[in-house]
């Protein structure tokens, strides 16, 4: 385990980071990203993978935490298990068709948990931090505002995405 020491006020959060290894076959764990322990029996507590090859049903059990660098398949790397996560990837908003207007998005506050979205290997909105007597895993570091539905940005541009992704300050708790 890698701990970052601070040597003056001026530098970043401490944190723990954890040494990995990508167990994707092919695709790359991007910046931002939950990556989820492979418990198969080689490299069980290193390897990790995005949380849509590890399943729903294990993504929240088998978190390991934040890849703060992108891993490439099979590559080895590093994912905080603790402290300041200065890019973690929050879906804002998400839509069936590329031609279909964004929904509206709730706003975030600053400790509001998150939740492991495997669809898009993000983290989504969770619940509002005094609403809920659970330690989550990964909470907000900064506020959102509110966004009402936006007629489509696709018509007329090469917009095809189905989800808004946003880097987002969060803290992290994984061990």
């Amino acid at each position: 385990m890698q701990i970052t020491q601070i040597p003056g006020f001026t530098s970043p959060a401490e944190r723990a980071l954890i040494r990995v290894i990508s167990a994707e076959a092919s695709a790359s764990i991007p910046a931002g990203s939950p990556a989820c322990f492979v418990f198969n029996g080689t490299n069980d507590g290193v390897a990790v993978v995005l949380p849509s090859t590890g399943a729903a049903a294990k993504s929240q059990t088998l978190f390991s935490g934040v890849v703060p660098v992108a891993i490439a398949a099979g590559a080895v790397g590093d994912c905080i298990v603790f402290g300041f996560c200065n890019n973690l990837r929050l879906v804002r908003a998400t839509r069936a068709a590329s031609t279909d207007a964004w929904a509206s998005t709730p706003a975030l506050a600053i400790g509001d948990a998150l939740v492991i979205n495997t669809v898009y290997n993000a983290f989504s909105f969770g619940v509002a931090g005094a609403s809920t007597a659970i330690l989550a895993d990964v909470v907000a570091g900064q506020s959102l505002a509110s966004a009402t539905t936006l007629a489509s940005s696709s018509a007329g541009t090469a917009d095809t995405r189905l989800a808004d992704t946003t880097a987002l300050r969060a803290f992290v708790r994984a061990m």
